[in-house]
């Protein structure tokens, strides 16, 4: 299963990506297979060193893969992408911000996932969950 929030890893100072500025904007981008792998070695390494501190021998194998992880992009207000764009995750080579291509990014980002919301009449909670099950003072 896809993780619908992925991971967000955010480098270096909060400015412009294209100029240096200090950064208003920020969007998501997937890693590329360079950042993606320097990335799986650091969670690698932070897992052994965190089994070595407990003792213990259990080892998950729940590595991410490069879907539960994106890359944060940042812009001053003069090289921002639009606000549906930024709401968007986008390609590891998506070019963004760049001077060509704004206020769009580059490339074609992934859809936006449509979260599916259970009615009222299908959220049904446990009988001890009722206001009628509350202690009383």
């Amino acid at each position: 299963m896809t993780n619908v929030h992925p991971a967000v890893i955010s480098v270096g100072e909060a400015t412009c990506g294209m100029c240096g500025a200090g950064a208003v904007v920020q969007w998501c981008r997937r890693l590329t297979a360079a950042e993606f792998a320097a990335h799986l070695a650091t969670v690698k390494e932070a897992r052994s060193r965190d089994r070595a501190d407990r003792a213990t021998s259990v080892d998950l194998e729940l590595w991410p893969t490069s879907v539960d992880v994106t890359m944060a992009v940042r812009a001053c207000a003069d090289h921002a992408i639009s606000l549906e764009a930024a709401a968007q995750i986008h390609s590891a080579d998506c070019p963004a911000p760049h001077q060509d291509h704004l206020p769009a990014c580059g490339c074609r980002p992934e859809p936006v996932p449509v979260l599916e919301t259970p009615s009222a009449a299908e959220a049904v909670l446990p009988p001890s969950w009722s206001a009628n099950s509350l202690p009383t003072a």
